[in-house]
C-alpha cells in the first residue's frame, strides 16, 4: 500500500481493518471512505469517487 501511495503521491492515507467492520462501513466492494477524526464525511463506490476538488469542497464544508 505505501509503495503505492508513494508512487502515485497520493496525499491521504490508507487503512485497514477487519472484513467485517469494512463491509459495514463501506457497503460497496470496492469502495472509498472519507473520514475525518473519526466522522465519515462520505462514502462512495470506485465507480463515483469524486474528483479532488470535490473532496476540498467536502472537507471545507465540514471542517
Amino acid at each position: 500500500i505505501e509503495a503505492v501511495r508513494h508512487e502515485h503521491q497520493l496525499p491521504f492515507e490508507f487503512l485497514q481493518c477487519d472484513e467485517k467492520t469494512i463491509k459495514t462501513v463501506v457497503r460497496s466492494n470496492p469502495g472509498v471512505v472519507l473520514l475525518r477524526e473519526g466522522v465519515v464525511l462520505g462514502k462512495w463506490h470506485a465507480n463515483d469517487v469524486p474528483t479532488i476538488n470535490e473532496v476540498k469542497g467536502k472537507l471545507k464544508d465540514e471542517g
